[in-house]
């Protein structure tokens, strides 16, 4: 009996503990636990203008690429796998007219209160497989920002990890 209430109180622990942990991985410590209902990331593309491979945010004006370098899209759909690449790699995969976001736009595709995604998967598709983070144009020292589109987390990461990049113009 002892060792049965013992079991129970480390499960509810490691429960607690990982409650913590997931918690604080978050930006600004949102305590979402689900993913967000489609119906919410439907409302919310409508402050979008969706033309194919492209995303246009109706407030600021910027255009997104919905496919990260390294996909095409095909179908509606984003076709590959993203390219993992360092800072460096990412500053050089521009191509003319696109550009790396700011940290301060990178952080508008996420969607307060969601994880699991914390990114709208219907603006921006490649995101779905959430096994990438993504790189902004905003350096700091040795490190530069990236998203994390699965729990939101913004992250100041050494340039030297590799992450992938969606442009914007």
């Amino acid at each position: 009996m002892r060792q049965g209430q013992n079991t129970k109180k480390l499960s509810v622990f490691k429960g607690f503990v990982s409650a913590c942990l997931l918690g604080t991985s978050l930006v600004g410590g949102t305590a979402a636990w689900a993913e967000c209902p489609d119906d919410y990331q439907t409302a919310r593309a409508g402050d979008y203008d969706i033309k194919g491979p492209e995303v246009t945010e109706k407030k600021t004006g910027v255009t997104w690429q919905r496919c990260a370098v390294g996909q095409t899209f095909e179908n509606n759909r984003c076709m590959g796998s993203p390219k993992a690449m360092t800072f460096e790699q990412a500053k050089a995969a521009v191509t003319a007219g696109w550009r790396l976001p700011s940290k301060a736009e990178l952080e508008t595709i996420r969607m307060e209160g969601c994880a699991f995604p914390a990114v709208n998967t219907i603006l921006y598709l490649s995101l779905e497989g959430r096994k990438y983070w993504y790189w902004t144009s905003t350096e700091e020292g040795t490190g530069a920002w990236a998203l994390n589109p699965e729990g939101g987390a913004m992250a100041n990461t050494p340039k030297t990890d590799l992450a992938a990049i969606l442009l914007v113009k």
